[in-house]
């Protein structure tokens, strides 16, 4: 009879739960083998990589070190580890691990797509393409590479090209849901917005995409009768407020709409028309008939650009409030009032892509007759202390101020200008003047080319004209405004 290896048994079991998606009880299986072999290298590999399926990015770290202290040689350790470089946003220590990787094994897909998806990050847009190209050129049927290429395709400004990426993507993976949810962005970019919004339902199979479960079925549009209806928000905080304004719609179909939010927007969302009461992420929820994720609802409705819901503005502010920010502004004195934001949350995935430092819009200090206010949070708020000679910015944020507060602010300025943020979203939803600067390849609800938005009847877009530099844009605000 052939003996048991008990490192081996839990090592194959571990893997099988993995593959099964059960990752507990492979995380369990990979310890349990650490535990009767400390220095197998293929355990705290495969341990590693468990980990960062989950999310635990520093313990995933740790444990494809130690398998590489185990076993330099080890490929799958180093493709997993630049994997968490990559997730940890460390990319230059990551794009330095796979090319030293390439170095010996340079025909490698896998390590090929990953150091185009790093380089695709980092901006250097030209290497990402060629080394997936690579990759396809060694893996055709790699369908991770596809989708990696498109989104390199889509940054470069190739549409086209792009959707017949994600399509040759879903030809090899059919139940890829980030080639699915990459064809429903780069189509309704395009405003094929038929064909975007069902794919746009395929965000429900990413990683930590999710709602609190109410226990009722999903609303598919039709008459509500009196029911009521849960409106759960699952993204940020700008996506929230841009989406909010189907509420109205909702309770036209004869819903009471219950709103669930962030609670920072708590306060600021039970102005929305529709919405009969809010509730946050926190509060037990109520009982409800159906339910509709706030993201879905252009979807449901079965939105077109001739169908956009634009009547604005559609959040309001106590006059109170509106009076005691005035006397944050100050007066007039003959001048415009502007409030600037120049970057969003690091945490957003594109970040790198939206956020400016603060230093590159010395230009508007030519511009004569405006007060500069500050709109900005977060940690690039820090910028402000070393603002541009010349640029004067008076701070109308408090870091632990409500967003009421902030909305209170832009109804008392003449115009925001903003990148692509949750306050570009939020003077527009009530109906303030604002200019907001985008990317090379936007977000999908600001289309491409024109510059309105007929999301937002009071906002103007001024774009990136290449990939990468923002001056052309900051030079053309400054003729604007002069």
């Amino acid at each position: 009879m052939k003996a048991v290896n008990p490192v081996l048994e839990q090592l194959e079991q571990g893997v099988e739960c993995a593959r099964q998606g059960c990752l507990e009880d492979a995380v369990a299986r990979f310890r349990q083998a650490i535990e009767l072999a400390p220095e197998c290298a293929e355990a705290h590999s495969n341990l590693g990589n468990a980990l960062r399926e989950q999310g635990r990015l520093e313990e995933a770290f740790l444990h494809l070190n130690r398998a590489l202290e185990c076993r330099p040689d080890l490929p799958e350790a180093r493709l997993n580890l630049a994997v968490v470089l990559e997730e940890r946003d460390d990319l230059e220590e990551a794009a330095e691990l796979l090319e030293g990787f390439l170095r010996v094994c340079p025909t490698h897909p896998v390590a090929l797509n990953n150091l185009g998806s790093v380089l695709k990050k980092l901006g250097r847009l030209q290497e990402a393409r060629r080394r997936l190209e690579d990759a396809l050129a060694h893996e055709p049927r790699f369908a991770q590479a596809h989708n990696n290429l498109g989104a390199v395709l889509e940054q470069l400004g190739l549409w086209d090209q792009a959707e017949g990426c994600y399509l040759e993507a879903l030809r090899w993976n059919p139940q890829s849901a980030d080639a699915h949810l990459n064809l429903a962005m780069v189509r309704l970019l395009r405003g094929d917005f038929e064909r975007g919004w069902p794919e746009y339902e395929w965000r429900w199979k990413l990683r930590g995409t999710r709602l609190r479960d109410c226990g009722r079925p999903l609303w598919d549009g039709s008459p509500l009768e009196g029911r009521t209806i849960l409106l759960q928000a699952e993204q940020g905080l700008g996506d929230t407020l841009h989406y909010v304004r189907y509420a109205e719609l909702v309770q036209a179909r004869g819903g009471r709409v219950v709103l669930e939010c962030p609670p920072r927007l708590v306060e600021l969302l039970r102005t929305v028309p529709g919405v009969e009461r809010v509730i946050s992420y926190y509060d037990p929820l109520p009982p409800c008939e159906v339910y509709a994720p706030v993201a879905s609802l252009p979807g449901i409705f079965r939105t077109s650009l001739t169908t956009i819901p634009n009547r604005v503005p559609y959040l309001s502010v106590a006059p109170e409030l509106v009076e005691a920010a005035r006397r944050r502004t100050g007066e007039r004195e003959g001048r415009r009032q502007i409030g600037l934001v120049w970057a969003g949350s690091p945490h957003n995935k594109n970040d790198r892509n939206r956020s400016i430092r603060l230093r590159l819009f010395a230009p508007l200090a030519q511009v004569s007759g405006v007060a500069w206010f500050s709109l900005q949070r977060g940690p690039q708020a820090a910028e402000l202390w070393s603002a541009p000679p010349g640029l004067a910015l008076t701070n109308l944020e408090r870091e632990r101020g409500s967003l009421t507060e902030t909305a209170a602010a832009i109804l008392c300025l003449d115009l925001v200008i903003a990148v692509d943020t949750m306050i570009a979203h939020l003077a527009g939803a009530l109906g303030r003047p604002v200019w907001v600067l985008q990317p090379f390849a936007p977000d999908y609800r600001w289309l491409l080319e024109r510059e309105d938005s007929p999301w937002y009847p009071t906002m103007r877009l001024f774009r990136q004209p290449a990939p990468g530099p923002w001056q052309p844009v900051i030079e053309r605000i400054v003729e604007e405004l002069q």
